[in-house]
């Protein structure tokens, strides 16, 4: 978001001409700052090990993840501790990025020398290699993230990044202790408890039983109604209407047309109109759906912030313009104006 507002203002146009303009788009950013600043120093003052205003350990453990979709060690020639963790596997062989880093031995086994991939060397070193990767690939970097956007719009869903992180995300109907894979329920993820302990700890209670007479239509339901890939691209293209505006010119026609009072088209033309009230919560959508798919990958669970804004933005979008007030009326005896002829505008 704190690329977002700036971005809006600046698409938007008339605001950066204006004192105003400038002075929203400051307190936006300085309002922005305050809290991220002050989490920054929090994180740098209990983890001494990180860089100055870091506010995590785990972005090169994910931009990893997301580079090893193209990584080739032929074309990015790696030095060093780099070339440790370039992954060299076929790339035909490597799952999705949301898979591949939780099981890539380059990224825990190789690592523990360093503290793990999520450490402050680890990320320092990870971290570096991924945008050595990008720098050498930027055109496969592109096309990955191109590709990875198209999932959103896709249809049928696909088990992704794979079938049993995506199980997880289905109503089932049973849910016990025998859910949790048995890696999952005996791992020790925090030292002093496990999975399943956690569980009983943070939850107060065991697993609950399901009724199957309610849980039956749910998971059909769940399965069935949701949001098509193909409709939420229709609703991305909704929302450029506060955008781009359509305007047709013509003149009244004879005949059927002018029963039917629609101009004979002479000419159609978009028009780069922005409007403030759509375009932020289309511009806010965008970013949250790429953002996180260039920095680590795409996710279906990650489309369910973007689906709200996107849905406003193209609601808004066939709101009316604000237009000038209409002038006051001539005053009785005054002279009538003469109206000029122009040609019909539909917008």
């Amino acid at each position: 978001m704190l690329a977002v507002i700036p971005l809006f203002l600046l698409v938007r146009g008339w605001a950066w001409k204006t004192v105003r303009g400038w002075a929203v788009a400051i307190v936006a950013v300085v309002a922005m700052l305050v809290p991220f600043g002050a989490y920054a120093n929090w994180f740098h003052e209990h983890n001494t090990t990180a860089k100055p205003y870091d506010v995590t350990m785990s972005m090169g453990f994910y931009l990893w993840g997301r580079v090893s979709s193209f990584a080739n060690c032929a074309v990015i020639n790696p030095t060093g501790q780099q070339a440790m963790v370039c992954p060299t596997q076929p790339l035909v062989d490597r799952t999705p990025p949301g898979d591949y880093i939780w099981h890539a031995p380059y990224v825990h086994q190789d690592l523990n020398s360093v503290g793990g991939p999520v450490s402050a060397k680890g990320n320092q070193l990870l971290t570096s290699f991924a945008v050595h990767a990008i720098e050498a690939q930027p055109l496969d970097y592109v096309k990955t993230v191109v590709k990875d956007v198209g999932l959103a719009f896709g249809f049928p869903r696909i088990g992704y990044p794979d079938a049993g992180t995506v199980s997880y995300y289905n109503f089932h109907l049973h849910y016990d202790a025998s859910y949790l894979p048995p890696n999952l329920k005996d791992h020790e993820w925090i030292p002093g408890g496990t999975a399943y302990s956690d569980w009983l700890s943070y939850g107060h209670q065991a697993p609950g039983v399901v009724d199957k007479v309610f849980a039956t239509p749910i998971a059909i339901y769940q399965r069935l109604v949701f949001t098509y890939g193909p409709l939420l691209a229709v609703i991305f293209l909704l929302g450029l209407g506060g955008v781009i505006s359509v305007t047709a010119s013509g003149r009244r026609g004879r005949g059927l047309r002018s029963l039917a009072s629609w101009p004979a088209l002479r000419s159609v033309r978009l028009h780069w109109r922005p409007r403030g009230t759509p375009m932020l919560p289309w511009v806010t959508a965008v970013a949250l759906l790429v953002a996180p798919i260039m920095v680590a990958d795409f996710d279906y669970r990650y489309l369910i912030p973007v689906i709200p804004f996107a849905a406003m933005a193209a609601g808004l979008s066939f709101a009316p313009r604000r237009t000038a007030p209409a002038p006051d009326p001539a005053p009785p005896g005054a002279p009538a104006e003469i109206e000029s002829t122009v040609p019909d505008q539909v917008a």
